[in-house]
Parts: C-alpha cells; sequence; structure tokens
C-alpha cells in the first residue's frame, strides 16, 4: 500500500495509514506523521520569567511579523492534512495584534486549538477574544505561594493570573494550568496543586525545565529540582489519581525516568530479554513541530538553534521531509539507548529512550550523553561525563545502578 500523492485524497485516521505507519522504519517520515504544531506568535512578553526566551517588557530586537507573513504561515499550516492542534504562544500571545486573525482560521487548519499565556493580560479585548473562539486556554502560575512564584515569574503577578484562571473557568473555557518545576517551588508542590483544585482547576501540566536559552548551563543546574523532590510529586500524584480522578495531571515530562521504572514492571516479563529502547523517541520533528516568530522551524522549543528552514522562504513540507536537520534527528531512532554511557545494563532500557535529547545537547554538547536527572546514574562521574554540579542534582536517596 503507498500513501496517496494528494492530501486531498487521504483519511488521515484510516485504519490502513495507521498500519502502514507502524510497519515503516523507525526514523522513516511522512507529512501525515505530523498531528501538533506550537507557534510563537510574538517574542514580547510583560514579564521576566527567569528560564524563558521570551523578550522582556515588550522589547524585541528581531521584527515582529506582519500581517502578510500571518497569513502565509496559516497557509503553511494547511498542507499539513494530519494536523490536530494548533499550540499558539509567545512571549505572550495574547498581546500580538495578530491574535483575533489566528483565532479566526484556526478552526479551519486543526480540530483543536490551544493559546498559552501568563494570565496576567486578560482586558477586555482579550476576553472578548476567549468567548468568542474557545481555544483550550494553557495559563502558567509555578506556585500559589506570592514569594514562590515571585521567585521565577516576578513581583505582581500571581494574583492576576489567579483571578484570570477563575474567570476563564466561570466563563466555561477549557483550562489548563501549567507549572514549570524548579528547585525555588518543588517544596509547595502540594499546596499549589491542592489550592487549583479547590479553585476548580482539573487540568493540570507539570513542565520539566528545559536546558535552553535562560536557563542554559549553570542556570539550569541550580534551577533543576532535586530527584528526591521528583520522586515525592510522582507519589503525591499517585494519590491524587485514585482520591481524584477528576483531576488529570500530566507529568510525562517532569516524572519521565520514574515512569520508566513503571513501565518496566508492568510491561516487561523478567525471564524475557528485549532489546533496548530506541533514541529519541520524543515526538519532536516527527509528530511535532514548533515555528518561531520569524518562520524559522524547529523540532521543539528546546531545539531553539536546530533551525531546519524558513517558511517564508521554502514549503513547509519540504522543510519537514528534506532538511538535513530534521534528518539528522530522526537517525537517531537507527540507534538504541544501551549506546549512552552508563545505560547498557540499566533494567529500564527496554522501555527508555533516554530522556529529552535537547537537554542533553544544550548542556553537555554532545546528543548522545546521558540525561543529568537519570536517577540510575546518580553517583557516576564516571560515565555521566557532566560537571559536578550536574551530579547535586541527585540526592544521596536516588537509586543507583
Amino acid at each position: 500500500m503507498e500513501l496517496p500523492s494528494s492530501p486531498d485524497a487521504i483519511d488521515p485516521h484510516n485504519a490502513d495509514v495507521k498500519d502502514l505507519k507502524r510497519r515503516r522504519p523507525p526514523e522513516s517520515f511522512d507529512i501525515l506523521d505530523v498531528t501538533d504544531v506550537l507557534w510563537t506568535l510574538t517574542n514580547r512578553c510583560n514579564l521576566r520569567c527567569i528560564y524563558c526566551h521570551a523578550i522582556p517588557h515588550a522589547r524585541t530586537l528581531e521584527p515582529e511579523p506582519t500581517g502578510t507573513q500571518i497569513d502565509h504561515v496559516l497557509q503553511q499550516l494547511r498542507l499539513l492534512p494530519a494536523l490536530q492542534s494548533l499550540i499558539v504562544s509567545g512571549g505572550e500571545a495574547l498581546i500580538s495584534p495578530h491574535v483575533e486573525r489566528v483565532l479566526q482560521q484556526a478552526e479551519a487548519i486543526a480540530p483543536v486549538c490551544y493559546v498559552i499565556t501568563n494570565g496576567t493580560v486578560l482586558g477586555q479585548r482579550q476576553k472578548q477574544l476567549l468567548r468568542a473562539y474557545h481555544p483550550r486556554t494553557m495559563v502558567s502560575v509555578d506556585s500559589i505561594d506570592e514569594t514562590e512564584n515571585t521567585t521565577t515569574r516576578g513581583p505582581g503577578v500571581l494574583q492576576k493570573s489567579l483571578d484570570s484562571i477563575k474567570w476563564l473557568l466561570d466563563s466555561g473555557i477549557y483550562t489548563i494550568v501549567i507549572i514549570v518545576l524548579t528547585r525555588s517551588n518543588c517544596d509547595g508542590i502540594q499546596n499549589t496543586i491542592e489550592s487549583l483544585y479547590e479553585t476548580g482547576v482539573r487540568n493540570i501540566l507539570v513542565q520539566q525545565l528545559h536546558c535552553t536559552t535562560a536557563a542554559m548551563g549553570d542556570s539550569f543546574i541550580e534551577l533543576s529540582p532535586l530527584h528526591g523532590a521528583i520522586r515525592n510529586l510522582f507519589t503525591l500524584i499517585d494519590g491524587w489519581r485514585r482520591e481524584r480522578p477528576d483531576l488529570v495531571i500530566d507529568d510525562s515530562e517532569i516524572c519521565f525516568f520514574l515512569r520508566r521504572e513503571r513501565d518496566r514492571l508492568l510491561k516487561c516479563d523478567p525471564r524475557q530479554d528485549y532489546l533496548p529502547q530506541r533514541l529519541f523517541m520524543c515526538g519532536a520533528g516527527f509528530n511535532f513541530l514548533a515555528l518561531k516568530a520569524n518562520g524559522d522551524v524547529i523540532p521543539c522549543n528546546a531545539f531553539l538553534d536546530c533551525v531546519a528552514g524558513n517558511v517564508h522562504q521554502q514549503d513547509i513540507r519540504a522543510i519537514l521531509c528534506d532538511s538535513p536537520q530534521f534528518r539528522g534527528l530522526r537517525n537517531l531512532r537507527t540507534h538504541r539507548v544501551d549506546e549512552i554511557p552508563g545505560c547498557r545494563d540499566c533494567p529500564d532500557n527496554p522501555v527508555c529512550d533516554g530522556g529529552c535529547r535537547a537537554d542533553v545537547y544544550n548542556l553537555t554538547g554532545e546528543i548522545g550523553n546521558p540525561h543529568p536527572h537519570c536517577p540510575r546514574l546518580a553517583r557516576r562521574p564516571d560515565v555521566c561525563g557532566f560537571d559536578e554540579r550536574a551530579m547535586d542534582l541527585r540526592d544521596a536517596g536516588a537509586t543507583n545502578l
């Protein structure tokens, strides 16, 4: 079976197409694979979060996209026939003069549209747009404790964000709260989630801090939570899922390695030998891609410097299918996780792909190094190759190989 060449002639959710995908080589790519796009609509932001790439206080050295350029990006996105979600981000997406134009056309591009906001700029215009188009709205709040939230997001922010969350819930808009877990807010994470639940929030994304832009190098090491704190959160989330089945918490990033331990116990027969997992099973560059405000195409916002092309200069399909950058990343799937130093004898390697390769590359300069958050590599500087300060990310209670 071959895929028809015309996007109009196919049903990307057809069972035969899905079966074909399963039988393809792991590094292969087809335009039907792309289901999610994150679009940085503007680089401008009214905040100065300590880990973010956005330009603070609405100042930007790069020119903002014009209306004509926005229309061109929208046309390019229509060339992705299997697109399921369009995620509109920033900077602060809701201060972009083009946000209404994007929301108007989003439904014709993907069934689901998300808007990511810090929740501090919901004036009358923004509220009218959210009421009119009802995008799923993601609001960033790092803690309900004023001191903890101020540490990462700045003063005078928390109450505005909480007021916006209440307005969104009262307006019947699907609301998700994003919490970026750092060493600053991990002690109060239980209170934060319980307080949000009492407010009426039922969807929470606990996001991993990524090693990029303002959180590179030493900052990434100093801001990242200790492994013991992540394990405590993992236990708490398990309890909430049992006690509050209506509360949906996405911890797939922050608890990635702990979930691999559990997956092995649930899925692997100890009497059976398994091949190690392939590298780079993340969707970046396969089913997910990101667009910068200037039109650059990247695998995700953690790979900010891995520019595969620009939609104002090339067809997005040609960029996705032919760029050397995307081909190189996809070829990682021809390798297996046991090629990472220290992962060869790990019992979890049948279900673990080694973690975020962007973090590893940005921190160490080598895409094949171990991830600094892996608890099984704690106290193993002989295989990690990281600075000693990175070793401090794991506490003495971590499980050693």
